[in-house]
């Protein structure tokens, strides 16, 4: 699941796509063209409105799918399911209804903020997060949305996997923008206050 960039000019506007690759494929086939299967794309239509479509096909057919093995040449049932969903950060968010890196609250999968971005907050928990998504969808509260940085909306992906979870982290794709201050200021803070003083006088000196 991606959004790549459907412009030529410097203008953002997404085309939102969506592929599918089965999971138990070797290693060195799995960046095979052949093996990523391409089921939608559109510059209009909201990436969770195209997944419904595909997950509701998917849970469909959870109950098998009747076809022929070649192979053995007898008939089979395929009964078949998400293991994971590949996606960058912004993808991840709209699969975890996260309100993206611009956040307090900016991981989909901890509570780290802003203020210890460098430190793993605690694990977000699905059952937690649709509790506090259903409390929001009674009462869509500005405090309540910042304090978790969630936001209330329909999301396919909860009825077949836990996005929290299933979801990989891809680190290139996690690196937002201005990271490097908060390292700078995480070393920082691990300094004695001599050692911050010897810093500063290196610093001038050059």
């Amino acid at each position: 699941m991606d959004d790549t960039s459907a412009n030529k000019s410097k203008k953002w506007k997404p085309l939102h796509c969506l592929q599918l690759q089965l999971a138990g494929l070797p290693t060195n086939l799995k960046q095979n063209p052949q093996s990523i299967k391409f089921v939608a794309a559109s510059t209009d239509v909201p990436i969770l409105e195209m997944a419904r479509a595909v997950i509701s096909d998917i849970k469909e057919s959870e109950r098998g799918v009747s076809t022929f093995d070649a192979k053995r040449g007898e008939k089979v049932t395929v009964i078949h399911c998400i293991a994971v969903c590949v996606c960058d950060f912004n993808m991840m968010a709209e699969a975890t209804n996260h309100m993206g890196a611009n956040t307090k609250k900016f991981c989909p999968r901890c509570y780290a903020d802003k203020e210890t971005c460098i430190s793993k907050g605690m694990v977000r928990q699905s059952e937690d997060t649709r509790r506090i998504l259903n409390h929001l969808s009674i009462n869509n509260s500005r405090e309540l949305r910042q304090a978790h940085g969630l936001k209330p909306s329909e999301n396919p992906f909860w009825d077949i996997i836990d996005p929290h979870r299933d979801i990989p982290v891809g680190i290139l794709h996690w690196l937002y923008l201005g990271l490097g201050k908060h390292i700078l200021k995480a070393c920082m803070l691990e300094l004695s206050e001599p050692k911050q003083e010897q810093l500063d006088v290196l610093i001038e000196s050059h």
